[in-house]
């Protein structure tokens, strides 16, 4: 994963923001289209789906749209696999998840 804690690449200056809220201008470029698209598979929503897909290749080219759909399917696949077994989340994890909007639930914080 690209973070924004990366502040140098090939001797020059990295921004890299977090896209963490909204579909309109986050600050990375065609951000909403990349978040409308990865939200579409992620939540396997099989009527945004369509039109995303064709956003993200209008926007991106179809090897873009394909790397998207290839991440977002495999956070969601480890996601699910990891709750499937109550994998415990441990606590260093509180500031990402606040970056991403959410909470860590109680029933899955790592029991110290």
């Amino acid at each position: 994963m690209l973070r924004a804690s990366i502040n140098t690449i090939e001797g020059g200056q990295l921004i890299c923001p977090t896209i963490t809220s909204g579909l309109g201008n986050c600050g990375v470029a065609k951000g909403d289209v990349i978040r409308a698209f990865a939200d579409s598979v992620a939540l396997r929503d099989d009527d945004e789906y369509p039109d995303c897909r064709v956003r993200a290749e209008f926007a991106l080219g179809r090897d873009g749209a394909d790397r998207i759909a290839m991440v977002a399917g495999n956070f969601s696949m480890m996601n699910r696999a990891l709750d499937a077994i109550g994998a415990p989340i441990d606590s260093a994890m509180d500031s990402l998840a606040a970056e991403m909007g959410t909470s860590i639930p109680a029933h899955l914080r790592r029991q110290r």
